[in-house]
C-alpha cells in the first residue's frame, strides 16, 4: 500500500498544519484508505455535504476538516468555526443564530439570523468542534434550521462536526437527536490513532522536523540518514533510522500532538543540530507526561 503524495495538485500552502501532511499518509490502515479515497473523489467531483469526523484527540481532525472544506468549495467559500466547549445553551444559540437570539415559550429560537454564524457561513462550511456537547434544545433548533435551509449548489451551510466521542452511542443514550445525527452523517470519517499507523511515523517525523527547523529559522531540509557519515554536510539535518524504530515502539496516547512535542524537545534540546539520534529521542520521551494508555477499540 503506498503513500498518496500526489493528492493535492491544486496546492493550498496557506492552509498549513496537518492538511499538507494528509497527502503523505499511507493507505495501509483501512480508515486512512477511506479518508484518502474520499479526498480523491472530492478533488475529482466536488460536492457539498454535511460531514462528521471522529477520532482521538490529536489525530488531525481539524486539519482534515479544513481540507474537506477546500475540496467541497473549489471556487472559495467562507469557513466559520463555532466554539461550543464550555458554552451554555443560550450562548450556543446566540453563536448560531445571532446575539439577539431568545427562546419563545415552546423553546423555538427567535433571532436576527444575519448576525449569527449560520448566516456568516452561508454558501460555505460551519465547523462544529466537540459536537457532542450540544444540548438537546440547541440540537432541535439547529435541525429545524437545516431542514428549512437545504444545501444547494451555492446555498445553505455544510456542517462539519468533530468529536472525540461516540455519536451512535450518544444517540442510543438519548443525548443526541436521531434526526440531527442522520442529517449530519452524510460523510463519516474516522481518523485512526497514530499507534495503529506505524507506517506513517517516518514521513510524519520528517515533516514535523522540517516544520520545527523552519519555525526556528533553520532552512535545512530534514532527511533520513541510514548510516553515520564521518562529516555530515551542513545543508541537511539528518534523522537516523534508529530514531524511527524508537518512535514506532511508543504508544502515542497524545497522537500527532505528542509526536510534535517529543520531536521539538529532541531537536532543540538534545540533538547537536546536525543529526537526530536515538538517544536524543529517548531523552525527549523521558521528559514527557507519564504514559497514558487508551483502549485499542
Amino acid at each position: 500500500m503506498g503513500e498518496h503524495s500526489g493528492l493535492f495538485g491544486t496546492g493550498e500552502p496557506q492552509l498549513g498544519g496537518w492538511i499538507a501532511a494528509f497527502g503523505r499518509m499511507s493507505d495501509a490502515h483501512p480508515d486512512m484508505a477511506r479518508i484518502l479515497r474520499v479526498i480523491e473523489r472530492l478533488q475529482d467531483r466536488p460536492f457539498r455535504a454535511h460531514i462528521v469526523i471522529h477520532g482521538e484527540p490529536g489525530t488531525g481532525k481539524e486539519g482534515l476538516a479544513r481540507l474537506l472544506h477546500r475540496l467541497m468549495h473549489p471556487s472559495g467559500a467562507p469557513q466559520v468555526r463555532a466554539h461550543l466547549a464550555g458554552c451554555t445553551s443560550e450562548e450556543m444559540l446566540k453563536q448560531f443564530f445571532g446575539p439577539d437570539t431568545y427562546k419563545s415559550g415552546d423553546g423555538e429560537v427567535c433571532s436576527r439570523l444575519e448576525d449569527g454564524l449560520l448566516s456568516k457561513a452561508e454558501g460555505g462550511s460551519l465547523l462544529l468542534d466537540e459536537l457532542l456537547v450540544m444540548p438537546l434544545d440547541v440540537q432541535r433548533n439547529l435541525h429545524e434550521h437545516l431542514s428549512s435551509h437545504r444545501l444547494g449548489s451555492g446555498s445553505g451551510v455544510a456542517l462539519i462536526g468533530l468529536t472525540d466521542g461516540n455519536l451512535p452511542q450518544a444517540v442510543a443514550n438519548g443525548q443526541f437527536r436521531h434526526d440531527l445525527a442522520y442529517r449530519l452523517l452524510r460523510i463519516v470519517l474516522h481518523v485512526p490513532p497514530l499507534r495503529e499507523r506505524p507506517q506513517d511515523i517516518a514521513q510524519s517525523t520528517l515533516w514535523i522536523c522540517n516544520r520545527i527547523l523552519r519555525n526556528h529559522g533553520d532552512e535545512r531540509p530534514a532527511e533520513l540518514a541510514e548510516s553515520e557519515p564521518s562529516d555530515p554536510p551542513s545543508e541537511a539535518f539528518f534523522v537516523e533510522e534508529e530514531v524511527m524504530a524508537t518512535l514506532r515502539r511508543h504508544n502515542w496516547p497524545g497522537n500527532f500532538r505528542e509526536l510534535e512535542a517529543v520531536l521539538e524537545r529532541a531537536v532543540m534540546l538534545y540533538s547537536d543540530r546536525q543529526r537526530l539520534r536515538r538517544a536524543d529521542v529517548e531523552a525527549a520521551l523521558g521528559d514527557g507526561w507519564p504514559t497514558v494508555s487508551f483502549p485499542s477499540s
